[in-house]
């Protein structure tokens, strides 16, 4: 990933189509944001971007990745309103299923043979026995039909997005553009960075409110964006044995936007991602990685303090109040770590997690079914909770589906693992096995797997795991 060659590199006919879908995919949403669903635009968009995804998918998944970095919600999660009907049918499917087909198409005019090794294997029977519980759950009384398509598409249409990026992204340069569609969409997030400290609070910001006083500066979901960027970034620096200073400067960036989220379990994650990178690592690169870390900390150190002293010789100024703001709830939230009595998302967790497992030990082998909520106590009155919504996504997997299908995940997972250990030393592998790493831990949490705009990046993760190689990813040949 040369970033000091950025420039020098010409556009490509799959890059040159990805920007045209983006192009019209923004126009879609910010009339959205301004003026509401518009009927047309959203044909017209779904026009483009279906048959530019068909035509060439990898262009389809660029525009997607970019698309949901920089929108996130209001690409991935917008129906269709037609009416006083919503059709719960998003932009992102629509290029998915651009890029599904266009990726059938792709293996009959190449005449590609596929060869099955024990991850695709493992993944088409995971993806089997989601549709078996979906449709089992239509005929279960006590299951919503509408939570378990929800269930049934985060598992079984995401997923499958498993397939295309195994397919098309099989040599080092289409790697290297899907991997620079992410970087472009991480450096766009800077925007709502500056945005949020002017402005003293986040854009979009409402939709996860915090459980303790205070503002976020950056919502949730980006904050989650840059923590995958600051990863695989580090390891990618650590491979070159060095960093520009413009570099370790964006990285300051975005670990002050991902402070500013204000979300405990990304600050808990990328510290354990990074003692797991360490450990990881050949022995070669771990100074390496603590270099590029220890800069990068420094920046965040100096720019912390530049800004708490034009916070302080402007007292009255928006800047201040943002700066006293932030400090008091960071240091609230840190401290909330040690001592979470009252906070109220502990405690939520905690009556959530413990009614899941109640539910679980009932079911344990094949689980309570898709579609199914719980009734919990949570001390003042009792409430009704979906199961896919108890924040932690492996616990929802193994209460809704049970021992069996929790064994098949756990054993793609191993697998992914296995498969990039064989090539490690390498700066992509390297970097997919922490990225899944912390992926899984900060899953523990919050509805990743439930929720397509953060699921999406894991079944992406374990598609690009699937296709490493010892003949590909060395830094030498990475322009990114």
């Amino acid at each position: 990933m040369n970033l000091a060659k950025f420039e020098k590199i010409s556009l490509s006919s799959e890059t040159i189509g990805a920007i045209f879908v983006v192009i019209f995919g923004a126009i879609f949403i910010l009339a959205n944001l301004f003026s509401g669903f518009n009927i047309l635009l959203f044909l017209l968009f779904s026009l483009v971007g279906f048959f530019l995804a068909v035509l060439s998918p990898r262009s389809g998944i660029f525009a997607m990745v970019f698309l949901t970095i920089v929108f996130e919600r209001f690409f991935t999660l917008q129906s269709v309103l037609w009416g006083r009907n919503e059709i719960k049918l998003y932009p992102i499917d629509v290029i998915l299923l651009g890029v599904m087909v266009g990726t059938l198409f792709y293996l009959f005019k190449n005449k590609k043979n596929l060869k099955f090794n024990q991850i695709d294997l493992l993944m088409v029977i995971f993806l089997f026995v989601v549709l078996l519980y979906f449709i089992v759950s239509l005929f279960d009384s006590e299951a919503d039909p509408s939570l378990a398509f929800s269930s049934f598409k985060n598992y079984f249409f995401y997923g499958l997005i498993y397939f295309p990026i195994s397919i098309l992204f099989r040599r080092n340069e289409d790697q290297n553009r899907l991997f620079r569609s992410f970087l472009t969409g991480s450096i766009f997030i800077i925007l709502f960075i500056f945005f949020g400290v002017f402005s003293g609070q986040g854009l979009w910001v409402e939709y996860t409110p915090l459980s303790t006083e205070g503002v976020r500066l950056l919502a949730f979901t980006h904050g989650f964006y840059l923590s995958l960027a600051v990863i695989g970034m580090v390891l990618f620096l650590a491979d070159r044995g060095k960093a520009q200073k413009w570099q370790t400067f964006i990285l300051a960036i975005w670990i002050f936007g991902i402070v500013g989220s204000m979300m405990r379990h990304l600050w808990l994650g990328i510290f354990l991602a990074v003692i797991f990178a360490f450990v990881y690592a050949i022995k070669e690169k771990r100074p390496l990685i603590l270099k590029i870390m220890t800069k990068m900390f420094s920046i965040v150190f100096v720019m912390f303090v530049l800004v708490a002293f034009m916070a302080t010789i402007a007292p009255t100024s928006s800047l201040h109040r943002t700066f006293e703001r932030s400090w008091e709830v960071v240091t609230v939230r840190v401290v909330s770590l040690l001592d979470s009595s009252g906070d109220d998302s502990f405690s939520w967790r905690e009556d959530t997690w413990q009614g899941a497992l109640d539910v679980y030990v009932e079911h344990p082998f094949l689980g309570v079914g898709l579609g199914k909520k719980l009734a919990i106590d949570e001390g003042y009155s009792r409430g009704f909770v979906e199961v896919r919504n108890i924040h932690n996504s492996l616990l929802v997997l193994l209460t809704q589906t049970g021992l069996v299908v929790f064994a098949i995940f756990f054993s793609i997972v191993i697998s992914v693992f296995k498969k990039l250990f064989h090539t490690r030393g390498k700066w992509k592998s390297d970097s997919l096995a922490v990225l899944i790493f912390f992926f899984l831990f900060v899953s523990l949490f919050q509805p990743y797997l439930e929720t397509n705009l953060l699921a999406i990046f894991f079944w992406m993760m374990l598609g690009l795991a699937r296709v490493q190689d010892k003949n590909i990813c060395s830094a030498g040949q990475s322009y990114i």
